[in-house]
């Protein structure tokens, strides 16, 4: 019993192996980025107004390993984003909101042809900073987050060019840290984003 137990591991560990290419490298790109509306409340006459974001660019670089199943693999991914969007509301025309967040995108591809791929999966976003119109930082409800990525993948050789679209599934407030600032206002933004991703990656084994 013992030496069948043994066998039926060491097929599997033998088949799995035979079965998984592992690959790993780095990557960079640009994000092109819309936050959630900002809120301005106070002041006089209980003055409130919700303000729409204008799409910014930001970038990002990280690294990879991606798992090769045949046709299917698993990528998880970790990268540092930095992205940024302008408001334009009438006490601050042109404020500037930037976002620095750790992802993990967790992404489960299939190959459709060889140089072409297509995927989807979670990703999840953790908040290490924000400014906004370098005045004063908002305090997040929330320190992770949650999106979604889904896109496709161009490879030649160990080069990749992967564009997609991540957008955010987390409701998330930023909220001035003392609630009415010092002109008297309080602000808020919904950190929920909306991006479109393009990387150039460069498989390093």
């Amino acid at each position: 019993m013992k030496k069948l137990i043994f066998v039926v591991i060491f097929g599997i560990y033998s088949i799995t192996n035979a079965q998984i290419k592992i690959d790993y490298g780095v990557k960079t790109g640009l994000n092109y980025t819309v936050i959630g509306d900002l809120t301005i409340s106070g002041g006089i006459a209980g003055f409130n107004e919700k303000v729409t974001s204008e799409r910014g660019f930001g970038f990002h670089a990280g690294m990879y390993t991606q798992l090769n199943f045949s046709k299917l693999y698993i990528r998880p991914e970790l990268v540092f984003t930095k992205t940024s969007s302008t408001y334009n509301h009438i006490l601050s025309p042109a404020s500037e909101f930037k976002l620095s967040t750790l992802e993990i995108p967790v992404l489960v591809g299939f190959k459709i042809i060889k140089p072409i791929s297509v995927y989807i999966g979670p990703t999840f976003q953790y908040i290490l900073n924000n400014e906004f119109s370098t005045l004063f930082d908002l305090n997040t409800e929330h320190d992770i987050v949650m999106g979604l990525n889904f896109g496709a993948t161009v490879e030649y050789k160990k080069f990749g060019i992967d564009l997609r679209y991540s957008p955010g599934l987390s409701e998330n407030l930023a909220v001035d840290t003392h609630f009415l600032h010092v002109d008297g206002f309080a602000y808020s933004i919904n950190t929920r984003s909306d991006q479109i991703i393009f990387s150039f990656s460069y498989m390093l084994n």
